[in-house]
């Protein structure tokens, strides 16, 4: 053949497998996002010649985490590609079952690529159980440090799911006094916590004197966890162990007081907050004084644990002390903890503050009072909340309706009325209300509220609905359920099917249609190495956050399009727990909010360190427009939140904010 000719049809081979290649990245994408698994497609990516095809079909797979491909993943444990393996060995993980371990342990002791192996013992920890123990224990007693710190985060993670492996604790304790690798220490520090081990509480104390801020600050959760259980009625079993009586005597030793005194005066915020928890557990009389100035502490966050730590202390002042924070306080959040604490003590005394208050005071510095009402059991309280379920502000509404929801002796009038808002959110508390209800003159409202609402975006309200007709017999339903049976949306044709059988236990469904996507995920496509920045200012300051498109492109876009839109603006952080998360995105500020879509779970490997940025949701794929920030690591959280980005500038701020603090202005600077 001539040449010309040959280097002609090569060229024209070449692009036509580019083309086909691309046609299936997209094909496979399209898929992930819309939770489908096509079984014969699938099984020829997973064999294509191209490695990236096999790389994007096992990410995916991960992704769907549908556990009858979890053969289909293995398989690609073995190959020959070292991208491929990677990316199989973190999407086994993210399956979450232990029907995945076997091929994880099978595959970890050959692998002979040293990423890899960190990725497969990561994967233990996400599908193990006490067959992995072994394997994690060499990750623990080898001597490459970063297998150290994956071996003990999968010790952390198996006790997070309830497989905690206690017989090899001193080994992680062994080396968390051993090493001198602060990355390792912390690890090992975590896992302890996790565990929650009580022989390995002495090595904890001595960890307490390390330099690096983290361990202290595991170190000091671990204990907080130990001798919370110490306390509790279910550990009485124990008290004549021997390990139990040494244990309570370190507790309740001279020493450890003084040790925990020098924690409360840390330098880190985070740690004094950790040493104000093991306080809230202990109430140490002598640290009394020191739990007290930290009521006054620099930082916010400190400052609102110290109070709730203070009211653990069962002493006549401490209540005398709280009432000068609720009576002189000049911040509304900290007046508000101080009277939710007084809630639970002097019920009738806060109840009275509450009255002579609570009509002065608008969203959001209600909050507390109404989380103070929720502890109450009184008439009265019950009548306070029902005048404040008349408010136009719908985040308080909700937190009004939620307390009321459980009450007994409203009048379901009440609700009757709020059903008729036809809010979203209001109409999936009044109908989970109603289920346990079970009264069938409710069927007529609820039928007729459920035609105000449209899949997919109302997905929320229209479930609850369909569950409480589940729960309540009546032929008006009939129609309803029988028109669902057939909806493209598998989760609500699933719901309304479970109610026909219930309800009509020999009753026989037609065949169902083919599933229409609850997810939006067609956003402007972004370059995978554009890492764009936003900057937030808000009334404690600005911080700044760089954006992973390559990690998360569906995310990022959407995300580019809230701020672009200004969707930020004015927002509050309506969620914090000092020392773990602060959360923003929520419009209507009670936690319920969104942008009136949600956004599949983009999965990945990245860490929740310090400072990193992830999508809130209410269970996998009902993400939109809520995102975290996390305030120290969170390991529990990797691939079970999309990670989207990290704090590049400004994490002093974040560690600030508070409980309905405001966003002012999000913008992209880059």
């Amino acid at each position: 053949m001539h040449r010309a000719v040959y280097f002609f049809l090569a060229t024209v081979f070449f692009f036509s497998c580019q083309s086909s290649n691309q046609n299936a990245l997209r094909e496979i994408k399209e898929l992930e996002y819309r939770r489908t698994v096509d079984g014969t497609k699938f099984v020829g990516w997973l064999n294509s010649k191209d490695p990236k095809v096999r790389e994007t079909a096992v990410e995916s797979l991960g992704r769907i985490q549908d556990t009858t491909t979890i053969s289909w993943v293995a398989n690609r444990l073995s190959d020959k590609s070292d991208s491929v393996r990677y990316k199989a060995a973190f999407a086994i993980g993210q399956f979450f079952s232990t029907k995945a371990e076997e091929p994880v342990l099978s595959f970890l002791p050959y692998e002979k690529n040293t990423i890899i192996r960190y990725k497969l013992t990561e994967a233990l920890g996400k599908v193990g159980s006490a067959k992995s123990f072994p394997l994690i224990r060499n990750a623990i007693e080898s001597t490459d440090p970063n297998m150290q710190q994956t071996g003990a985060i999968g010790f952390a993670l198996l006790a997070y799911r309830g497989y905690p492996p206690f017989e090899y604790a001193n080994s992680l304790s062994s080396l968390l006094l051993s090493t001198n690798d602060p990355d390792v220490r912390w690890r090992c520090a975590y896992g302890l916590y996790r565990c929650g081990s009580l022989s390995e509480f002495k090595p904890l104390i001595e960890s307490m004197s390390f330099q690096d801020p983290m361990t202290r600050y595991f170190s000091l959760k671990a204990q907080a966890a130990i001798i919370g259980y110490l306390r509790s009625p279910s550990a009485k079993i124990h008290q004549r162990t021997e390990l139990f009586q040494n244990t309570a005597k370190i507790i309740y030793s001279n020493e450890y007081e003084i040790l925990l005194q020098q924690c409360l005066q840390d330098s880190i915020w985070f740690v004094r907050l950790a040493a104000l928890q093991v306080c809230e557990a202990l109430t140490p009389a002598k640290l009394i004084t020191e739990v007290k100035s930290l009521c006054a502490d620099q930082n916010e966050q400190v400052r609102a644990t110290a109070i709730q730590t203070l009211a653990a202390y069962q002493y006549p002042d401490v209540l005398s002390f709280l009432n000068t924070i609720f009576e002189n306080g000049s911040d509304w959040r900290e007046k508000g903890i101080a009277l939710q604490q007084l809630a639970r003590r002097r019920p009738k005394e806060a109840l009275n503050k509450i009255k002579h208050t609570i009509s002065e005071l608008k969203w959001p510095a209600t909050y507390y009072h109404l989380q103070a009402l929720e502890q109450i059991e009184d008439q009265e309280a019950t009548r306070i909340l029902q005048q404040l379920a008349e408010s136009d502000e719908k985040a308080q509404l909700t937190l009004v309706l939620e307390s009321l929801a459980n009450r007994s002796g409203v009048p379901i009038s009440l609700f009757l009325d709020k059903l008729k808002l036809y809010d979203p959110i209001i109409t999936t508390i009044v109908a989970e209300k109603f289920a346990r209800l079970a009264d069938s003159s409710l069927v007529p409202p609820l039928v007729e509220a459920y035609g105000h609402f449209t899949a997919p975006n109302d997905l929320e309200p229209m479930l609850a609905i369909l569950s409480a007709l589940d729960s309540i017999p009546h032929p008006i339903s009939r129609s309803l359920l029988e028109k669902e049976a057939q909806s493209p949306y598998s989760s609500i044709r699933k719901t309304a099917r479970k109610a026909l059988i219930r309800l009509y236990p020999n009753y026989q469904f037609a065949q169902g249609p083919d599933s229409l996507p609850t997810t939006r995920y067609h956003f402007p496509i972004i370059q995978n190495n554009f890492q764009p920045r936003v900057r937030f200012s808000t009334n404690k300051g600005e911080f700044i956050m760089v954006l992973f498109t390559g990690k998360a492109p569906i995310t990022v876009s959407n995300f580019m399009e809230l701020v672009n839109k200004g969707f930020y603006n004015g927002i509050y952080f309506h969620r914090v727990v000092p020392g773990f998360v602060v959360q923003a995105g929520d419009p209507r500020g009670d936690g319920w909010g969104g942008p009136g879509y949600t956004i599949p779970c983009e999965y990945n490997d990245l860490f929740y360190e310090r400072g990193m940025v992830g999508m809130a949701h209410a269970g996998k794929d009902t993400g939109g427009s809520q995102f975290f920030i996390t305030q120290t690591p969170q390991p529990h959280l990797n691939g079970r939140h999309t990670a989207f980005g990290k704090i590049i500038s400004g994490m002093e701020v974040v560690d600030r904010l508070e409980i309905y603090d405001r966003i002012t202005k999000a913008e992209l600077i880059q």
